[in-house]
């Protein structure tokens, strides 16, 4: 029996995508004065893609580490 391929969720950004994306993309400096620490803006682009393409609740969206990166 041949191994099948795993191939990434629809909703995930490939590398062509994300380098056309990242550069328009804002550059946050960490704050000086403390507050929480922002997030890799990739994960949170999956998020979006993954509510859009499935429809579901944002409070469903699994975890960044509960899903795989190929």
């Amino acid at each position: 029996m041949a191994k099948r391929k795993k191939q990434a969720a629809s909703w995930r950004v490939s590398e062509t995508l994300w380098e056309r994306v990242e550069p328009l993309l804002p550059r946050y400096r960490k704050s000086k004065v403390g507050g929480r620490p922002r997030t890799d803006a990739r994960p949170v682009l999956d998020g979006i893609l993954y509510v859009l393409r499935t429809g579901c609740q944002w409070k469903e969206v699994p975890h960044p580490s509960e899903c795989y990166r190929i």
